[in-house]
């Protein structure tokens, strides 16, 4: 079972993404905010992360830049999931460490995907 965290402001996302989640046997761990998703993923040992790219308190680049830094997350596989992902975007994600961008809203199918391509058995 691998531990999943969504990092977004929009509650009915962070729900949705919960409730699909656990439809694929997995754990949801649920943050509308950075600094608690940053100090969630500290504490949780998440197996892979997602972020929205507009937050409250901080910018989703920003997020995924203190993911790499810290030791606890530096090599734990992050996304963005934001809605129209601009590929100047997509550019700034991947330079700042994540592995890729998703679209909004998320498949249940490219959830499973992703899971199995990036969970660390």
């Amino acid at each position: 079972m691998a531990r999943i965290l969504f990092i977004d402001d929009d509650v009915l996302t962070l729900n949705l993404m919960g409730r699909v989640t656990e439809l694929l046997g997995h754990e949801a761990l649920l943050s509308s905010s950075a600094a608690s998703a940053l100090e969630m993923a500290a504490q949780e040992n998440p197996s892979l992360i997602m972020v929205d790219l507009s937050l409250p308190d901080r910018d989703g680049i920003e997020v995924i830049q203190a993911l790499r830094q810290s030791p606890a997350t530096a090599n734990t596989p992050v996304f963005v999931l934001s809605a129209g992902i601009a590929s100047k975007t997509a550019e700034a994600a991947k330079v700042a460490g994540a592995e890729g961008c998703l679209e909004k809203p998320l498949s249940l199918d490219v959830l499973s995907r992703v899971i199995k391509n990036y969970i660390r058995n």
